[in-house]
C-alpha cells in the first residue's frame, strides 16, 4: 500500500503545477480522513468506557471505585500511567493521590502513594495548577513545553505526553485525573482533553454515589450499634453476647466468600437477634423457667 501511494505521488508530481494542486487536494483528503477516523476511534472508546463505567459497583469500597474509574480513564486515553487525586486540606500540597496505575497488565499501586517510586512519580505542581484553576492541561511533548521547564519530575521521569483534567460536581472541583506517557510524543490533543473532561464529569457522579452509599452504610452501622448497646445495657447478664454473634456471623460469611450485601445482612442479624429484649422488663427469665406472671408479660 505504501509503495502504491508513493508511485501515485511520483506520477502526480510529474504532471507539473496541475499535479501539485491534485497532490495538495489528496493530502487534505487524507488528513480529513485521518481526522474522521480518529474521531470515530474516540467515540468507540467513549462507548466502551461508558459501558464499563456503568458496570462499576458503587456499593464497593470507595478506593476500589476510584481504581475502576482510573482503569477506564487509562483505557480511554491509551495512556501509559494514570493517577486520581482528591483535594485534601490536611495534606501539604492540598491533595492526596487516591489511585495510581501503570498501563495494561500493571498492578494498582494505590496502596502506597507517597510518590517515592520512580515509576509512579507525578508532577505535583501540575496537579496544583489544575486544582486551583479548575482547567484541564494537555501537552504533546512535555520535554519541550515551556510550561513544564521547571518540573524536575517531568525531566527525570522522561514524561512525553501529558493530559490532566479536574473532577467537578455541581460546578465545584474536588479532584483531578492525570494521565501521561513516557514513550509516545503527540499522544494527546485538545479533542482528547475534551473527551477526558467529559469522562471526568461522569466519574464525579459515580464517585459521589459511592461516597453517599458509604455514608448511608456507616450511618446504618452506627444505628445498629446503638440498638445493640441498648440491648446489652438492659441485661448485664448477657452483655457482649449480641456483639459477639454479629462478629462471628460476619467472620463466617466472609470465609464463605459471600457477597458484601449478604455479609452485612448476616452481621446485622447477629447484632439484632436479641433486640426484642429491650421491651421485656427485668428480671423476666433470669432464673429458671418462666412463672405464670412472666408468661403473661411475654
Amino acid at each position: 500500500m505504501i509503495e502504491t501511494l508513493e508511485t501515485l505521488r511520483q506520477k502526480v508530481q510529474a504532471l507539473g503545477p496541475t499535479g501539485q494542486d491534485i497532490l495538495a487536494d489528496l493530502k487534505r483528503a487524507i488528513n480529513e480522513t485521518s481526522l474522521i477516523q480518529r474521531r470515530v476511534d474516540v467515540l468507540e472508546r467513549i462507548g466502551r468506557s461508558g459501558a464499563s463505567m456503568s458496570r462499576i459497583e458503587t456499593n464497593q469500597d470507595v478506593d476500589e471505585v476510584l481504581s475502576d474509574i482510573l482503569s477506564n480513564a487509562i483505557e480511554l486515553s491509551r495512556a501509559g500511567r494514570g493517577f486520581i487525586v482528591l483535594s485534601d486540606e490536611d495534606e501539604p500540597d492540598g491533595f492526596a493521590i487516591r489511585a495510581s496505575r501503570m498501563g495494561e497488565g500493571a498492578e494498582d499501586d494505590s496502596s502506597d502513594n507517597d510518590g517515592s517510586d520512580n515509576d509512579m512519580r507525578i508532577s505535583r505542581s501540575l496537579i496544583k495548577t489544575i486544582l486551583q484553576n479548575e482547567q484541564g492541561i494537555v501537552t504533546t511533548d512535555a520535554q519541550q513545553d515551556e510550561r513544564f521547564a521547571r518540573s524536575a519530575t517531568m525531566m527525570v521521569a522522561n514524561i512525553r505526553s501529558v493530559m490532566a483534567t479536574p473532577i467537578r460536581l455541581h460546578g465545584k472541583g474536588f479532584g483531578g485525573i492525570y494521565v501521561d506517557s513516557q514513550i509516545a510524543d503527540y499522544l494527546f490533543d485538545d479533542n482528547d482533553l475534551k473527551t477526558l473532561s467529559s469522562f471526568a464529569d461522569n466519574a464525579a457522579v459515580t464517585f459521589s454515589l459511592a461516597t453517599s452509599l458509604k455514608t448511608r452504610r456507616d450511618f446504618n452501622v452506627q444505628s445498629v450499634r446503638a440498638l445493640v448497646n441498648a440491648v446489652e445495657a438492659a441485661d448485664a447478664y448477657t452483655a457482649g453476647h449480641s456483639s459477639r454473634v454479629g462478629y462471628y456471623a460476619k467472620g463466617i460469611a466472609t470465609q464463605m466468600a459471600l457477597g458484601d450485601d449478604h455479609i452485612d445482612n448476616l452481621m446485622f442479624a447477629g447484632y439484632l437477634h436479641d433486640v426484642g429484649k429491650i421491651a421485656i422488663p427485668l428480671p423476666v427469665g433470669i432464673e429458671g423457667p418462666l412463672n405464670d406472671a412472666e408468661l403473661v408479660v411475654m
